[in-house]
């Protein structure tokens, strides 16, 4: 399969660290972390259990030049906060502590505005602002009318833990690699859910940081270890910090609410909610989306965060058959959704922050299930022993830079159809 974007690996290989997944399982001082730090090449990198994550849950924060990049092994390899020159990039996980992988339940019962509901799961373990989604299913719940199969919100990657992590630096990048097993679920009751059955993809995960240019990047090969044709239902959310004036441009050709209808004005805009404890949330989809070449040795479709003080995120992503602008906020101490036996008294935990984030949701089928995709872009479909990788970076900009960017933008989509 084609590369849909590659990493940079400039100046990667000098030294290299291995990180076994039991290296933390050992008792830490109450109310204070247990960390193990390397640094090499300029970079630093702290492998950390916080006092109040489950025993043997850690977490790799890198600092690089002015970028604190933290990675939640346990959450897929997930990217959790982001901050740049003290600043947050990425929007505040609604939940600080994370799940116990062993322990987590995706198919588990959730009340949703008073009525039970089954596949939401997902939103119990809400943790990071990055996520690979997949590869069963990425985007909301359903059951296939053929097999009767029961398909969870945003699949299972980003709850599988990675099998140890490798570290390499040099003297402008550092690569954190490590990589997971899907599998099919069925048999082997006795073992961890997420190893039960036979072995359908792995999944190898690479995320990059560059020092001088300050770049994020995310690369993740899909392969097909099974005996058959598979077509991964892969997808990627990417959550950024908004506040009052923030947008996200899109250079596309067409527009729509994923609600349906024509996009107003300001469809552009982020806004905090009416009502701070009502969660709002709004979706784009977009259509044509132009596609760069050379972008960070690849191609892909250049968007940018823009917040109202004139700072910026430049988000490059791979071109997928469904791409959309998400918005959201407020939300906090709602009952929108709760864990059978709560009370109204004791909403369920994640709602305890705003929802208040912005960015894309990407991936290769419709998030609703109805069709409503770009039909130019082709689906992945993987025989077996083949491959499919898929990338995305993001850096934050000079004020001059967002202006650019922006003006480029602005212009392409002069010509875009609303609705």
């Amino acid at each position: 399969m084609e590369e849909q974007h590659c990493m940079n690996k400039e100046g990667l290989g000098k030294s290299s660290v291995y990180f076994h997944p039991d290296d933390f399982t050992e008792r830490y001082v109450e109310g204070r972390p247990l960390r193990r730090t390397v640094r090499a090449e300029g970079f630093a990198i702290d492998y950390v259990h916080e006092p109040y994550d489950p025993p043997g849950i850690n977490r790799v924060n890198i600092t690089a030049g002015g970028l604190h990049v933290e990675l939640l092994p346990s959450k897929g390899m997930s990217v959790g906060r982001v901050r740049y020159k003290g600043r947050s990039l990425l929007w505040p996980s609604l939940l600080d502590v994370l799940p116990d992988p062993a322990e987590v339940d995706l198919s588990g019962p959730l009340i949703w505005n008073g009525e039970p509901v089954s596949g939401f799961g997902f939103i119990e373990y809400l943790v990071g602002g990055v996520m690979m989604f997949g590869l069963g299913n990425w985007g909301m719940p359903y059951e296939d009318g053929e097999t009767g199969e029961k398909f969870t919100l945003h699949g299972e990657v980003s709850n599988i833990p990675v099998e140890g992590m490798t570290i390499r630096t040099g003297s402008a990048s550092l690569e954190v690699s490590g990589e997971f097993f899907i599998h099919d679920g069925l048999g082997d009751a006795d073992a961890v859910w997420y190893k039960r059955g036979n072995r359908l993809y792995r999944v190898t995960k690479r995320v990059a940081v560059e020092k001088k240019r300050s770049i994020v990047s995310v690369t993740d090969t899909i392969s097909n270890v099974s005996g058959r044709t598979l077509e991964p239902d892969w997808g990627y959310s990417i959550k950024f910090h908004a506040e009052e004036g923030t947008e996200y441009l899109v250079p596309g050709t067409s527009v729509s609410l994923r609600s349906g209808g024509t996009p107003g004005q300001a469809h552009e805009m982020w806004r905090a909610a009416e009502v701070e404890s009502v969660r709002e949330e709004r979706g784009v989809i977009h259509k044509g989306l132009r596609v760069k070449e050379n972008l960070l040795n690849g191609k892909g479709v250049e968007t940018l965060i823009r917040h109202k003080n004139g700072e910026g995120v430049r988000v490059v992503v791979p071109r997928a058959p469904y791409f959309l602008s998400w918005f959201s906020s407020g939300g906090r101490g709602s009952r929108e959704f709760m864990l059978p036996g709560d009370t109204e008294k004791r909403p369920m935990k994640v709602f305890e922050k705003n929802w208040n984030g912005v960015g894309p949701e990407f991936g290769i089928s419709a998030l609703d299930h109805d069709g409503n995709v770009d039909t130019g872009v082709e689906r992945t479909v993987l025989e077996p022993g083949n491959s499919f990788t898929a990338g995305f970076f993001f850096q934050p900009i000079s004020r001059d830079e967002v202006r650019a960017l922006e003006s480029d933008i602005r212009v392409f989509n002069k010509a875009r159809k609303l609705g």
